[in-house]
């Protein structure tokens, strides 16, 4: 498995690549386009809507697709998190990823939960903001990044950070 340091190094070395800079939110469709993935918006079936999105080739082509009923903050980490198995496992057998709410959590999947927190959620961005406001919320910050409150959590508790 990845370690931390490995996927900052990776995350890092994506944007340098694509001369994408790290912003407060993160313009993902920059990144998207750069790479030349497409992304779109979909209504999963009933029965498929504990998927929160996969990315699949269709027309020989990368696309993100993501559920449309998500809320914001989801669907970016959603996004991220398929860019990270696109990026950490792409010579992997396994040609479509689903991230599927509730699903097994195994190593790639925490390796593409990492990816999407160090692209969604810079340490030295987050440092940067949480000790210009002097100790905010993790609601704050979640509006902040565009991510969630649980994310912004994970992420504070990750990067040592206290937070209300």
């Amino acid at each position: 498995m990845l370690s931390r340091f490995e996927i900052k190094r990776r995350v890092d070395e994506l944007l340098e690549n694509n001369n994408i800079e790290k912003t407060i939110p993160m313009n993902i469709t920059n990144l998207l386009t750069a790479l030349g993935i497409g992304y779109h918006e979909i209504n999963f079936r009933e029965e498929d809507m504990d998927i929160s999105g996969c990315i699949c080739l269709r027309n020989n082509k990368l696309v993100i697709l993501i559920n449309q009923p998500e809320p914001e903050p989801r669907k970016r980490f959603t996004t991220a998190h398929e860019i990270g198995h696109l990026i950490l496992h792409r010579n992997e057998a396994q040609s479509n990823f689903f991230e599927i709410r509730g699903g097994p959590y195994n190593g790639r999947e925490q390796e593409a939960d990492t990816f999407a927190a160090e692209l969604l959620m810079p340490e030295e961005l987050v440092r940067e903001r949480y000790f210009r406001l002097k100790n905010p919320s993790a609601d704050d910050l979640a509006n902040i990044f565009n991510v969630s409150r649980p994310a912004m959590e994970l992420r504070l508790i990750e990067l040592s950070l206290k937070y209300e």
